[in-house]
């Protein structure tokens, strides 16, 4: 997987994770460990989700915005469409 392939992947990955989350909120420590304890991902995830206004970080909790919630229903519908179920 290249690494654009692999960022992308995390992104989608942590972004619907929040967003099934009842309060869209999460600590980093379980994202890092999802990530494989490796810090520069986990970095560049929250880098690319904060500038890009899906996300905030308060301390270290990471909580999905209302712009990465329409993202990750974004991504949910596509893959959907993927799986032939819409």
């Amino acid at each position: 997987m290249s690494p654009r392939d692999r960022l992308n992947a995390d992104l989608c990955a942590v972004l619907t994770t929040l967003a099934e989350l009842p309060d869209g909120s999460s600590p980093r420590t379980p994202i890092y460990l999802v990530l494989g304890t490796d810090m520069d991902r986990l970095n560049l995830v929250e880098d690319v989700l904060l500038r890009g206004g899906l996300a905030t970080k308060t301390a270290e909790i990471l909580t999905i915005t209302p712009k990465g919630r329409e993202m990750a229903a974004k991504i949910e519908a596509h893959v959907e469409k993927l799986k032939g179920g819409a």
